[in-house]
């Protein structure tokens, strides 16, 4: 009894489709895996090099035009932080402003993200500005830590800081995992 010729050509054409079902899905998740992690660090370099950016003018006063590459333009009309000019009596020589990431995931379908960072100012050397006889310099204002929450838009495809919310002012700090020799129990 001789073999079905088309039972043979429908079991080939199943494997065949097989195949190429399995190598699109596998090209697809590669896809999707590299353009997650393209975003991602997208996010991460506009967060690290935008959040300096706002820093600097905050404390400097530099151009606020530099910060349009990293925020939209309705977030830099309300963020009360650069309006307040709070250092404009100091002369900032330098500074260590840094930024935490906590959590960070884009998926390649989002529009919006939103990342979770704390954000301080470890120190800062500043000095008065020149100030008439008889007045008292002023004080250093403080820049207490924040965690807060900076949104992401997407937009033309370039992701751009869309909001920053304070969740919590001064948050507790995990301390480092250093060990302490003195408790060791071969330190003797």
């Amino acid at each position: 009894m001789g073999r079905n010729k088309y039972g043979v050509a429908r079991r080939s054409i199943w494997y065949i489709l097989r195949i190429l079902l399995l190598l699109v899905a596998l090209i697809t998740l590669t896809l999707g895996v590299f353009v997650a992690g393209l975003y991602t660090s997208n996010v991460y370099i506009i967060l690290q090099d935008g959040m300096e950016k706002r820093a600097d003018y905050i404390l400097r006063d530099d151009s606020l035009w530099e910060l349009s590459e990293y925020f939209t333009d309705d977030f830099l009309l309300t963020d009360a932080e650069l309006t307040k000019h709070a250092y404009a009596d100091f002369t900032v020589s330098s500074y260590d402003y840094r930024v935490e990431v906590s959590k960070l995931l884009v998926m390649p379908w989002e529009k919006e993200t939103t990342v979770r960072v704390v954000q301080k100012l470890a120190s800062i050397a500043a000095t008065p500005n020149e100030q008439g006889e008889n007045i008292l310099p002023p004080t250093l204002p403080a820049w207490p830590a924040t965690r807060c929450d900076v949104g992401f838009v997407r937009r033309d495809g370039r992701w751009l800081i869309n909001s920053i919310t304070v969740i919590e002012t001064n948050p507790q700090e995990s301390p480092l995992p250093t060990p302490d020799m003195s408790l060791m129990a071969d330190a003797q």
